[in-house]
């Protein structure tokens, strides 16, 4: 985005810190004058966005941000809002690795650390590798991860579908979970992996679940990691949130965050989210949130 802009936003950050009001009320002026003639669009949500939650936490206002009114078809809500946009930024994140790393590969082992199985990454998955061999692929997933309040009944859809797709592509399919809410569950489970044979190709995935490990004592992260070391895999793959908006230095919160979001609308505004549009208004609607949290209610604020 155009220097300026950015430039404004950390003026007015600094300008609520220092107490200086007429300042920064000036300065919300001149953002909303210089936002409206930028020419990209990700970059007019975003830059009002955090100017929203830059005058709630001048004027001390939260009040909650609007819910759109998006219905879903009920054959495209399958995860549910809450973690869907995470999910999938997730998924593209891992997948062009994924592909590199088992291409051309017969024995496919996935050892899914998650939130909760991305039916959609998996199914695209075993159909490119099933295409590209050309043979019998024989693709096995074995995840770890939290049983939530909906997952028994969405494990067992999604067991169906990843089956029916397998079927159809003439996979040999296997799936194995260790529901683990807890650190110690999640080691347990870690020390039961294996690999069957040298053949098999083996990658690791994190989704949102790493982080659980780092607030416990070292040798417990070491034993998992060392787990896995052992298995050989391929690659392994992490994805997290960011863990620096909660500096306590507002312009610095601003700073790093603002880079953060201004991916996330980027990615929104990309061709391959055309057909998403409901989605795409509540993942709108869910970052505009946390934005708000994170500049406005130093991340508690009910927005």
């Amino acid at each position: 985005m155009a220097p300026p802009l950015v430039d404004k936003l950390m003026e007015c950050a600094k300008a609520i810190e220092d107490g200086e009001l007429k300042h920064a009320d000036s300065l919300f002026k001149e953002i909303g004058l210089q936002s409206s003639t930028e020419a990209n669009l990700a970059t007019r949500k975003v830059v009002k966005y955090f100017a929203e939650a830059l005058v709630r936490r001048l004027y001390q206002l939260y009040p909650r941000n609007p819910m759109p009114l998006v219905r879903f078809r009920e054959d495209t809500d399958i995860i549910g809002c809450k973690f869907e946009p995470f999910l999938s930024f997730a998924s593209y994140t891992i997948m062009p690795p994924f592909y590199d790393a088992l291409r051309g590969k017969k024995q496919v082992h996935i050892i899914d650390f998650s939130v909760t199985v991305d039916i959609w990454q998996h199914a695209t998955l075993m159909k490119v590798l099933a295409n590209e061999l050309g043979s019998r692929l024989s693709y096995r997933i074995t995840f770890v991860g939290p049983k939530l309040s909906r997952h028994l009944g969405y494990l067992k859809l999604m067991s169906l579908i990843l089956s029916k797709t397998a079927e159809n592509n003439h996979i040999d399919f296997e799936y194995e979970e260790y529901l683990a809410n807890s650190v110690a569950e999640i080691v347990g489970a870690t020390l039961q992996l294996g690999r069957r044979s040298k053949e098999e190709a083996v990658v690791v995935e994190w989704e949102f679940e790493l982080h659980k490990l780092l607030a416990v004592p070292t040798a417990v992260f070491n034993l998992v990691m060392s787990k896995l070391k052992d298995l050989k895999p391929e690659v392994m793959v992490i994805v997290e949130q960011e863990a620096d908006h909660n500096s306590p230095d507002l312009v610095d919160r601003l700073t790093k965050s603002f880079d953060y979001y201004s991916v996330m609308f980027d990615s929104l505004e990309e061709d391959k989210f055309e057909k998403l549009e409901d989605y795409r208004v509540l993942w709108e609607r869910i970052f505009r949130s946390q934005i708000s949290k994170v500049v406005a209610a130093e991340g508690v604020g009910p927005c």
